[in-house]
């Protein structure tokens, strides 16, 4: 099936900050970029190129009326530690909040949760793929900015090259 959408806080990409999955042309500046770094829990937090360090991504809510967003670390009511199987080659991967079974899902039109009681191998609004950027299709003023790692010092996987990631999901019902 095709995919749900790209993950980007671009123009088109959200609706009052939250973040929605209906563009699937992939974005070409650096708001569609994502890093995911490992803590030492194992958990990820997830930043985007366009806020460096000063925001990570956050859920609040639950289920189909969960919204993700950009936050301040340590914002209350947010969730900003993920878990779950993260795969960065390009392969289906099932993301969730960490320690639950909330898993990304696309609701509607959002990128929101669905606690599904275990990974939901197969479900379509599940599955997300991590694809590392393609530098070379991004108009030549990022180019400069998006190999700058922005202070990032510890992050997975350990080349500086495969940082920042597009990320995408499937069409749930495809």
């Amino acid at each position: 099936g095709g995919h749900g959408g790209y993950v980007s806080l671009g123009e088109g990409y959200t609706n009052g900050g939250s973040l929605l999955l209906t563009k699937t042309d992939s974005p070409k500046d650096n708001k569609g970029l994502w890093a995911f770094v490992r803590q030492s829990d194992g958990a990820y937090k997830v930043y985007n190129f366009s806020t460096g360090l000063s925001k990570v991504l956050g859920f609040t809510g639950s289920e189909a009326d969960a919204r993700a967003t950009m936050v301040a670390e340590g914002a209350e009511g947010y969730t900003t530690a993920f878990d779950g199987s993260v795969k960065f080659d390009g392969t289906e991967g099932y993301i969730k909040l960490k320690g639950t079974t909330n898993y990304w899902n696309k609701r509607g039109n959002f990128l929101a949760l669905w606690n599904s009681g275990g990974q939901p191998t197969g479900d379509q609004g599940s599955k997300f793929y991590l694809n590392e950027a393609e530098y070379v299709s991004y108009p030549d003023e990022y180019i400069h900015e998006i190999s700058d790692i922005k202070g990032i010092e510890s992050y997975e996987p350990k080349n500086p090259n495969t940082l920042w990631y597009t990320t995408s999901a499937e069409a749930a019902g495809v």
